[in-house]
């Protein structure tokens, strides 16, 4: 009788661990569904040289790859911030020259304009319906024979910046500037990249 009881006792010792280890499992798993993971800002891809054009406005790619565990959703915004170096802003004057004056930024500055746009085209110029491969939605990046769709892990954001021409009445500005990108999340988690050089001339040579 008593080997009975303790036959008893260990079955009911069992049963109690056996629920004590599957509590433990699911606690476990509720908090890896919840885990918000930190976004990286991975690559960034744009020219350290920007010619201006004498007449036309001209545009400066720039992409930039970001991993995001939680998914695109997860993203809020991906921005930049530029700090001109050396930079000679240019204005027009009365005798059809252009007036030219030195600036040096003391820190990084921003805009509201200066966001990224998410693709998932990339590539060069789709010469059939005449845009660059970052502006194609889905079902035209897939029939281009001239963009990719992303096919990696991580997220493209990409913006064109644009520059003035440097001739009058445009004027536009030419010498150094500094890039510096920035991802947030939806709860506030950042990144944000090294800084990145462009030099930008007054005319191709």
């Amino acid at each position: 009788m008593a080997f009975n009881r303790l036959q008893e006792d260990m079955k009911l010792l069992f049963y109690i661990l056996i629920i004590f280890i599957l509590s433990c499992t699911k606690n476990i798993l509720i908090e890896e569904e919840d885990f918000n993971y930190h976004p990286l800002i991975k690559s960034v891809q744009m020219d350290s040289v920007h010619y201006l054009s004498e007449n036309d406005t001209t545009f400066l790619r720039i992409n930039v790859w970001i991993e995001e565990l939680n998914g695109i959703d997860d993203i809020n915004e991906v921005i930049y911030y530029i700090k001109r170096e050396d930079f000679f802003l240019g204005t027009p004057i009365d005798n059809f020259t252009c007036d030219y004056e030195q600036i040096n930024d003391l820190q990084m500055i921003t805009s509201p304009e200066f966001k990224l746009i998410n693709s998932s085209c990339y590539g060069g110029y789709d010469l059939e319906l005449g845009k660059v491969c970052e502006e194609l939605v889905f079902d035209e990046c897939q029939n281009s024979n001239d963009c990719s769709l992303v096919d990696s892990e991580d997220f493209l954001f990409y913006t064109y910046q644009s520059f003035k021409p440097s001739n009058y009445p445009y004027c536009g500005g030419f010498g150094n500037v500094n890039f510096q990108f920035q991802v947030i999340d939806s709860i506030g988690l950042s990144d944000l990249s090294d800084e990145i050089y462009l030099q930008i001339e007054p005319v191709e040579p």
